[in-house]
């Protein structure tokens, strides 16, 4: 399943299916880091509000929407737009005011690979060790993880299910190459875009 790659180095988004797994590699999407001290997450979130960004407090949860708002650690959340541009920067950071943060577009450093259908838990469980069965993890949560000793952060985004892995671009075309091959036990279909 290689995929074409533009001048540099990043997997052109594409789709490929089998036997109740859909993957799509969405390539890197507009992504930005903030990170604050952990005592001050609860007033960082409350000065973000009135931006529309519902920083989740909640350990390995995710708001879902046009901007995901994702809890990578305490006083740390990685914010993604699936289509567009991220919201202004400068803008957070004035509503920021005088707490203390680390504010990064990080855009080109992560892809996103999309795995749904029946068969995503399946192939997840093949090399993953979380415990992905539906009444542990569910729509909307998150966790940083190993797949394939890659690491990657894991997300449901829907319950069909949809996992969303963001992972280090240096590693994707790894990660890819793993799902092909973990993929080669369910039998592809004939329509592939």
């Amino acid at each position: 399943m290689p995929d074409a790659q533009d001048k540099v180095g990043r997997a052109r988004p594409s789709i490929h299916r089998f036997n109740g797994l859909q993957v799509e590699h969405l390539g890197p999407l507009p992504a930005a880091m903030l990170r604050v001290r952990a005592v001050e997450a609860a007033r960082a979130a409350a000065a973000l509000a009135p931006l529309g960004l519902d920083l989740p407090l909640a350990p390995n949860t995710v708001r879902l929407g046009d901007r995901r708002l994702i809890w990578t650690g305490p006083g740390e959340w990685l914010l993604m737009v699936a289509e567009g541009c991220l919201p202004d920067l400068a803008a957070i950071g004035a509503a920021l005011g005088d707490i203390p943060h680390l504010l990064a577009d990080i855009t080109d450093g992560r892809e996103v690979i999309a795995l749904s259908g029946g068969n995503a838990r399946t192939l997840l469980a093949k090399g993953c060790s979380l415990d992905l069965h539906p009444r542990q993890f569910t729509t909307g949560r998150c966790a940083q993880t190993l797949l394939a000793r890659v690491p990657v952060l894991l997300m449901q985004t829907r319950d069909e299910p949809r996992f969303d892995l963001v992972v280090d671009r240096s590693l994707a075309a790894y990660l890819r190459e793993w799902i092909s091959v973990a993929a080669g036990g369910f039998r592809p279909d004939d329509a592939q875009t």
